[in-house]
Formats: C-alpha cells, structure tokens, sequence
C-alpha cells in the first residue's frame, strides 16, 4: 500500500497554503449556505467539511487557520446577509463555528492516524470502514458546537436545537464521506494512465451513468408509481468500482450526489418532501450510504489488483533470477563442451564425451545441491548404466563393522538374483579383486576368466553376467565402496567405460566424504550440545550415584553400545564400586559391581592410569578375571570393552567403561568422546563425593553439638537437682525424726495418730522424689556390686508381668555366657521397673514388651560418634515395645525431669530421668530409638567386667530396734538434725556427747576421759570436712570408729557417688530404724573385727 501523503503540492509558503484553503473553505461554504436554516447557517449539504479533511491531511496540521478564516468569513457574510444577529453576536458565533469546524478536520486527521497510519484510507477495505466511522465521529464535534452557539444566541427556531444539529451533522459526515475521497484520489494520482480502450469504456460508463442518474432522480417517472428510482444509479456506480478503482468510484459517487442534490433543490427526484431541508438531508443519507459501499468495493478491486501486481512482479522477479541462472549455467556447459571437442577429435567420441561431462556436471551439481547420499548413489548408478549402455549397473558401500562391500543402489538387476544378501570381501570375486588391489578390474566373460575367485558365481549366473566392469570408490582412508556395471551379452568394456566409471567414482567418493562430513559435523555438533546438556545435568546433583547414572546413560545413548558402567574407588578397600550401571534395554541395577583394583579391564584401566580397550575381555591374555567376574561377562553377553579411569588432579577417584558385543572397534573420536564424558564425571563425581564428605562431617558435628549441648543441660539441671536435695534432706531428715518420735509417745487411739502418720507417710514419698533427683543427677550413693544381669533380670520376671498387666506379652531373651557388670542392683532393677512402666503406659490397648540382654564391642569410630562413650566391651540391655512410639520433639527431651506427656497427675516427669542418672552414675549409656505407631527401644550400655558375680541379699523381716551402751561423738551443724539424732541415740541407751563444729568437737574428745566408740559426723561442715575431721580423731583413739552422715555425695569419701571401700555412709533422711541398725552394724562390726 502506498504512502498517499507522499504526495506534495506545489511549492508554495505557508501563509500561501493558508489562503488558498481559506478561499476555497469560504467559496463552497457560501455556495452550501445558500441550503441552510433561515438564520442558523446549519446546511444539509456541506462540502467545505471534506476540504478542510483533506486539506489537514495532505498539508498537516499547519493550515489549520485557512479552514478558521475561511468558516467565520462565510458564516459572517451569510448572518449579516440574513440579518439574523447583531455585528458582535455575528462575529462571536461565527468564530465558534470556525473553531468547531477547524477541530473536526483537526480530530478526523488524528484518528485516521491512529487507525490507518501513512496510507491511504481508501485503498484497504477495512480503512474504508475505519475512515467512514471516522468521518462520522469526527463530525460530532462541529455539529456539537455550531448548533449550541447559534442556541445559545437565541437564532435557532425553538425547539428545533435537535433538527438543526442532526441538520448540520449529516451534512458534514456527507460532505466528507463524498468530497474527502474525490479530493484524495485525484490530488494523489492525477494522471490517467489508460489504454484507448480504457478511456472509452470510462467515457461510456461516465455518459451511461449521467443518463442512470437522472432517471433515478431526474422526476422523469411519475413518483406516484413507487419506483425503486434512486437504486438505478447503481449499477454503473459497481462498475466503476470493478472496473476502474477508488478514483474514478469517488468521481462516479461525487457526480450521482451532485446530480441527486440539483435536482432534489428543485423539487425533482424520489426524496422530495415537504421542505427542501428534508428533502436533501435524505438525498444525503442515500447517497452517502452508497458511497461508502461503493468504496469499499472499490478498494476490495484495489486491494486484489495490488496483490495480483505484487505477484506478478514476485514472478516476473523469479523469471529473471531463473534466466540468469539458466545462462551461467549454459555458459558452464559450453565451456566444457569446448574442452571437450578440443580433446576428441571424433565427432562420435565427442559427442559421448559431452554427453558424459553433462551428466557428470549435473552429478556435480546433485551433489553440491544435496546431502542426501542415497539420492546422489541413485542418480549416479543410472548415469553409470545410461553412459556405458549396460545391462545393470549398481554401486556397494563398505560396512563400518564388518568392512565387506554390500549394495546400496542397483538399477537393471533381477530379483531372483539375491542383491540385497551379497557380501563382498576382499579377495573373492571380481570386487574382491578390486578391493585386494585398489586398480579398477573388468572381465569380457565373468564364469570363464580365470583371473578371480568364483565365490560368487551363483549369483552371477542368476543374475546372467558375462561382461562386466568394477572400480574402486576411494576415499583418503581406504577403498569406501565399488562401482559395478555388467552386461548379459558379449558386450566387452573397454577404456573409455573404464575412464567414465572412475570419474564417477570421484564424484561418488566426493558425495560419500561431503556425507560423512556432514554426519561428522551433526555428530560432532550433537555430541557438544549432549556434552553441555550432561553437564548442566550432573552440575544439579550433588548425589554421587544420581551423576553416576545419569553419566552412564549419557554415554549409553551417545556411542551406541548396549551397556555403560561409572565405578566409584573405595579407598578403604581398593576395591572398584558400581555405582552408576545402564544396560541396552535401559535397566538399571541396584546390586553392586565390586572387584578389586588390576581385575578386568576396567581394574586394568585404574592400575595403569591409562585407556585400556579389548575386543573380547575373556579372549584377552592381559585381562585379569576372577571366576565371579567371568561368569558375570559370560551372563551379560558384553565382550568388547572401552575402559579410562577417573582421575582428578593425580588422583583417581573411579572409571568409566562401555561394553559391546565381541570384535567391535572403538574408533579414536570415539575414545575421545568417552575421554570428554570422563573428565566431567571426574570432576562432578569429585564435587560430589566432596560435597558428600563435608555434608557428613557437618551432619555429624551438628549430631556431636546437640549430644554435647545435651550432655551439659543434663548436667547442669542434674547440679540443680543435687543441690536442692541437699538441702531438702536435712529438712526431710527432722521432720521424718521428730515425726516417729511423736508416734512413739501417741498411742494408736489418739486422735493425732492419724495426722503424724500422714506427715511421716509425706515426708518418705518427698523423700522418694529427693532420691530420684539424686538418681538423675547422679548424687546419690551407690552400692556396686558384679551382677550377672541375667539373674537379675530374670528374678524380676514374676513381678513385671504383675506390673505390666495380662495384656501385654513379655519376652525376656538373654545370650548365652552374658558378660558381669558391676552396679548397684537395687538401682537396675529401679531403671528395669521404670521402662516396664513406661512401656506399659505406652501400649494401653496391650502388646509385647520385649528385654533382650547381649555382649557388644563398641569400636572408635562409634565412641567418637556418640559423646561420653568409650570403646570397649559391653553388655547392652535392649527394652522394646510396640507402643505409640515418639516423635521426634518427644525423644529430644526424654530424659528431662519433669518432663512428660501424661495427663496432669498421672505422672512426675522423673522415671525416664531416673533412668538416665541410674546408668549414667554407672558408667554406662543409654540410647532410645523411636517411630511413631511402630514403638520404642531403649538400649543401656554397661561395662563389662571380667569378675566372678556378687550373692545380692534379698530384703528380711522387720526387726526391733537395736541399742547399746556405747558412746557416740556427734558431729552436725544443723541444730534440729543434731538435737533429733542425740535424742534417738540417748533414747536407744548411748552415751552421746555432741559438738556443732568440728573444733568443738576435736575439743570435746581431749576433754573426755574414757573411750569414745563411735563418731558419727556430718560431711560436708564449715572449718574442716568431716573426712579430715575423723583423720585427726582416730589417730588419738584407736577404739573410735566411723560413721558419716551426708545428703549428697560431692564429698571426699565418695567418688562419682560410689562408696570407696571400708566407708560407713548414713545417708539422709534417715529414719528411727535407719540409724539403730547403722550405729549398731559399725559398732557390731568394730567389735568383731
């Protein structure tokens, strides 16, 4: 489409261009006036609105204020000629007007630019429409604003502000829809390039169409009839759009308006009514309906004849592009037909030498043209068979496994003859010749010539050879394939068929070579874009045998081969792992591969730190094999092998191997693409196993910190724990003391029995608690002994399954010659009591609690794993049930006392927590494994100890309580534990002399004169312990003995809370009983000693 506003008008300034668009706007405005509303100026036929359009249009914007002058000249003439206002209304309205006209042409330029662009609005139908609605939107503005100011003036007839607006509106949309387009098509192509023809079918059709339109709106008919007179100028307007274009349509549509106006003004035609107003307001509406539609069909014709144009020159382009090729050509093959009768002297000869390069040069061409191979062989085995008029021709390829020559194209042969089973090798037949010699060969009688093999002479006798002619295709590397021609008469060849064949030879070695190049090239192109794409494959994994796999995979489907194997270096073990494994049908196994270092030859490979291949690996003298590996290969079919390490830096780290059938080849391109795909799963396996390392080392250092940071809180509340009890227990001690000794002084009727027996029944469950917190924190006092853990267990057996109730199976299992443990007895069998109740609570709808008792070595590696753990020999007690199980927010906490997820008041949080200080004060270990809905398993680690097993004491009677004679030393700083523990020893006859420090008491024994028995002291005392307190005493009293009081155990005479031996320890609170049968068992054990 073409740029209409290329179009310019003649040189001229702009005040000029101003002037003459406002004289013409100011003439065709006074002329439309002269059919407007008396005072109102409002015309049903206004053309100066087309010429202010298209004035902006093809000047711009510039000669706007022509269109200003030219209205509000006309329009104060003709109100100052109708006298309708005053000179001041006159001029105020009439430059209103002039502004709502030059804004119409104003808005109708700029939405034709926005809609169409540079091009003509009349050329593309769509631009007719777009032009159309836009004349009709335009328009609203002058029709908006000149009726409102001759309104607002009082000067239009009352109530007819409508009538006059729709008045002005549609003139202005006809003025445009009919003057724009004649005034475009004609400024823009003023010439008419006609035939004779054409200018007389334009005269006839413009003459036809004056007589059309008069009789459609001359009154010639009577009107009366009801005629359909104004559709009669149709026809002639479709033919002016058919036949010639938007021009000469516009110029047709402007003369049938222009016609149907005069003669509606004087009161002929179809739409004359009662006013001239209305009259033309429906001329106008009419014709301008059709000049749409008759433009628009005009610029369907354009539009059709401008393609149709662009077609032809697109093929009379071709046509000239064709002929000059079609001439370089034929110059081409004039000059080598030139060479060629300079050569030959015989027409004969020259003829078939021109014939011959023809073909040749249109080979050539194919060949240069296309790198379709078959295409190419096709076309030459013809050209062989038309140039040596031969029976058959056809042109064999070489097998890249094999390397025996089979058919790639035959022409001329019999079916029965078996082409497409033919094999030939080198030294059988005439092509085996060929092959041995890499000289063309022919024979003038195949079956007879006693010059080759008759391998093949079934075939040729199916086939009827007797003549034939075969030569070499050679290419840089060796023979690529043999051209072959026969004939099945006595028809010899002679040199000038030999001649020909060689040089299509030359051009069928060129075409083989631009082939393989071009495979070369794709492989080569494929292999750097499968590279890449493994790399960005194997750089988004960090998982060793996820880039393994996918490395194996790659290397599968590049070579071709039916298997691909990435082996990972155990160092430990020097052992080569599979750890990435594909097989042809895409397979992939779990199980490992694993053969040591020098087996096989991907062993080989990683020895000698180089490219190991073989063409069978069970034929190979140099291939170790153990028998395992030998009947694996023999299983899987897999021969041939291709093997590298993988090798980072001067470390290797793996290999990559492929496999193939036995006997294949591995091409140099071929190692090195396997060499390529080695270095990156090199470097990624590295990355990988680098990121492996460090991910296990961070997993096992945030393992380690959350041990410790464990290992510390259990500390720390377990000193918490200790330091309370300690002092609870003097508490505990007075109130239990001073409690049973009211109850000695009550008789069971009195009415306060009661009330101390519960202070007594409070005071031992507190002291129940002080002893588990003392547990947990490892403080209190144990009592080891060698346990064989298998009688102790088994002794409790009865008791648990009382405990645990009927519906939970228990199931004790222990290993034969179960290793001693040293402990405290009623300790473990409390940590036994506190898991069954643990368990029990854990399985409310019953199950199996299972204990399981075995000797285990805990190596280094695991000690250093796991905080607080020495290697050595253990015994492990396993507890397990199949309860609820824990999560693992649940487990983290476990062993924190106080800590439960029982209801409130069906648990302390303190017999998990018990547990944990019970096995850890005896040096040993506990770990809990747990899933939800599959239970829970508890393992304590105790160390064994290679001595005979300790006879425990079971519990006796109750026995009365035991006194004495004696006297007693007592040592305590706390007043009311000293005034309780004087008055029960005086009430149980001793003789007690007391002291609340211990330099009083050093005191007291140089001041008393007879024998002092036993000294009973606190430990933990200001001034001096009461360890080194009984160091002084006993060293002047040989008779006194000992017996320490304490809450705690962080004292001298006890180490991580064991008693060293010979040690008497009272610990507290203590009951009555409790110190009688102490005080009486030193004594006692004093005396017999």
């Amino acid at each position: 489409m073409r740029d209409f506003r290329a179009w310019r008008a003649p040189r001229r300034t702009g005040a000029t261009e101003v002037i003459v668009v406002a004289v013409l706007y100011c003439a065709t405005a006074s002329l439309s006036l002269r059919l407007a509303f008396e005072k109102t100026n409002a015309s049903p036929v206004w053309p100066p609105s087309g010429i202010a359009l298209v004035a902006v249009l093809l000047l711009g914007y510039r000669v706007w204020p022509g269109i200003m002058l030219g209205a509000f000249a006309a329009n104060v003439v003709t109100f100052l000629t109708n006298q309708a206002a005053g000179v001041l209304a006159t001029v105020t309205i009439s430059s209103v007007i002039g502004i709502g006209n030059t804004l119409e042409a104003v808005v109708g330029k700029s939405l034709l630019d926005r809609l169409v662009g540079a091009r003509s609005p009349l050329d593309r139908a769509p631009d007719v429409f777009k032009f159309a609605a836009v004349a009709l939107l335009a328009c609203l503005v002058s029709a908006s604003v000149g009726p409102t100011a001759i309104a607002l003036a009082g000067m239009a007839p009352s109530g007819g502000y409508a009538t006059v607006w729709f008045t002005w509106w549609l003139g202005d949309a006809a003025g445009v829809l009919l003057v724009a387009p004649l005034l475009i098509t004609w400024l823009t192509q003023p010439r008419l390039e006609w035939a004779p023809r054409k200018r007389i079918e334009a005269a006839v059709l413009f003459l036809s169409l004056l007589i059309g339109v008069h009789v459609g709106f001359g009154g010639w008919l009577h009107h009366d009839a009801h005629y359909p007179l104004p559709f009669v100028p149709l026809p002639w307007l479709v033919w002016s759009a058919f036949r010639f274009g938007p021009r000469e349509a516009a110029t047709a549509a402007a003369v049938t308006s222009g016609i149907a106006v005069w003669n509606t003004v004087s009161g002929l035609g179809p739409f004359v009514r009662d006013t001239v107003n209305e009259s033309l307001l429906l001329v106008q509406a009419f014709v301008g309906l059709v000049t749409v539609t008759i433009l628009t069909m005009a610029a369907l014709v354009a539009e059709r004849r401008d393609a149709h144009a662009r077609l032809r020159t697109a093929h009379d382009t071709l046509e000239e592009r064709v002929d000059a090729r079609t001439q370089a050509l034929a110059q081409v093959n004039e000059r080598l037909q030139g060479e060629i009768a300079e050569r030959r002297a015989a027409e004969a000869t020259a003829e078939t030498r021109r014939r011959e390069t023809e073909v040749l040069a249109d080979l050539a061409r194919r060949i240069n043209a296309s790198l379709d191979l078959d295409a190419v062989l096709q076309v030459m085995a013809e050209c062989a068979r038309e140039l040596a008029a031969s029976d058959m021709a056809g042109i064999m390829l070489r097998e890249p496994a094999s390397g025996a020559m089979t058919p790639r194209y035959v022409t001329g042969h019999r079916p029965e003859a078996g082409w497409t089973r033919l094999r030939i090798e080198a030294g059988k037949g005439l092509g085996g010749q060929v092959l041995l010699t890499g000289r063309p060969w022919r024979t003038d009688d195949y079956l007879a010539d006693p010059h080759f093999s008759k391998d093949y002479l079934d075939h040729a006798r199916a086939e009827g050879i007797v003549a034939a002619i075969v030569v070499p295709i050679p290419i840089e590397r060796g023979i690529e394939g043999l051209v072959y021609i026969a004939n099945r008469s006595p028809r010899p060849f002679g040199d000038t068929d030999e001649t020909m064949l060689v040089r299509l030879a030359e051009h069928a070695a060129i075409a083989i070579r631009n082939a393989q190049l071009f495979r070369e090239v794709a492989h080569r192109r494929e292999t750097a874009e499968h590279l890449a794409d493994v790399g960005r494959q194997i750089s988004q994994s960090l998982d060793p045998h996820d880039v393994a796999q996918r490395i194996a995979e790659s290397v599968r489907a590049l070579l071709g081969v039916p298997v691909a194997v990435v082996y990972r270096l155990e160092p430990a073990s020097g052992h080569l792992v599979a750890i990435g494994l594909v097989d042809a049908v895409g397979r992939t196994f779990a199980e490992q591969l694993t053969f040591p270092v020098g087996t096989g030859g991907v062993g080989r490979a990683v020895r000698e730190r180089r490219v190991i291949t073989s063409l069978n690996v069970l034929e190979d003298p140099e291939i170790i094999l153990t028998p395992d590996l030998r009947s694996g290969v023999e299983q899987a079919g897999y021969r041939a092998v291709l093997a590298l390490p993988l090798q980072v830096q001067d470390t290797i780290i793996g290999a990559l191997a492929v496999g193939d059938r036995a006997g294949r080849v591995f091409a140099p391109e071929e190692i090195e693409l396997v060499r390529a795909f080695a270095n990156q799963a090199a470097i990624a396996l590295d990355n990988a196993r680098l990121y492996e390392r460090a991910q296990q080392a961070y997993d096992e250092l945030s393992r380690v910190q959350a041990e410790l940071l464990q290992t510390q809180k259990m500390e720390a509340i377990g000193r918490l724990a200790a330091g309370v009890a300690h002092d609870f227990n003097n508490l505990l001690t007075v109130i239990r003391g001073r409690s049973q000794l009211v109850l000695t002084q009550l008789a069971s009727t009195n009415p306060l029995w009661r009330d101390v027996e519960l202070i007594q029944t409070t005071c031992d469950r507190a002291a129940g608690v002080v002893e588990q917190l003392l547990a947990f924190g490892r403080k209190q006092i144990l009592q080891p002994k060698v346990l064989d853990l298998t009688a102790v267990v088994g002794g409790m057996t009865a008791m648990l399954r009382r405990l645990i109730g009927e519906d939970i199976e228990l199931v004790f299992v222990p290993a034969p010659e179960l290793g001693r443990v040293r402990a405290d007895a009623g300790q473990l069998e409390q940590v036994i009591v506190n898991l069954a109740v643990n368990a029990r609570d854990a399985m409310p709808d019953g199950g199996r609690w299972t204990i399981e008792a075995a000797n285990v070595d805990l190596g280094e590696g695991y000690a250093r794993r796991h905080v607080g753990v020495r290697s050595g020999a253990y015994v492990r007690l396993s507890v397990s049930d199949t309860g609820v199980g824990m999560d693992e927010t649940t487990r983290a906490r476990l062993f924190e006392p106080f800590f439960t997820t029982k209801e409130v008041g069906k648990g302390s949080g303190l017999g998990l927590a018990t547990v944990y200080g019970i096995v850890k004060q005896s040096g040993g270990n506990i770990l809990v494994y747990s899933e939800v809905g599959y239970g829970t398993t508890f393992k304590i680690y105790l160390p064994q100890v290679h001595e005979t097993a300790d006879t425990v004491a079971s519990a006796g009677a109750a026995k009365p309580l035991r006194g004495g004679i004696e006297t007693v030393l007592l040592v305590e700083d706390e007043t009311e534990v000293r005034d309780l523990t004087r008055e029960i020893l005086e009430g149980l006859g001793y003789t007690v002399l007391e002291a609340s420090r211990p330099r009083e008491a050093m005191l007291v024994s140089e001041q008393f004169r007879g024998p002092i028995h036993l000294l009973l002291t606190d430990v933990v005392m200001p001034e001096l312990n009461g360890n080194r307190l009984a160091v002084r005493l006993t060293s002047g009293r040989a008779e006194m003995k000992v017996l320490y009081m304490s809450g705690y155990t962080d004292d001298a005479i006890v180490r991580h809370g064991v008693l060293e031996p010979g040690t008497r320890l009272l610990q507290k609170p203590f009951s009555r009983e409790t110190l009688a049968d102490k005080v009486r068992d030193v004594l006692d054990e004093t005396r017999d000693g």
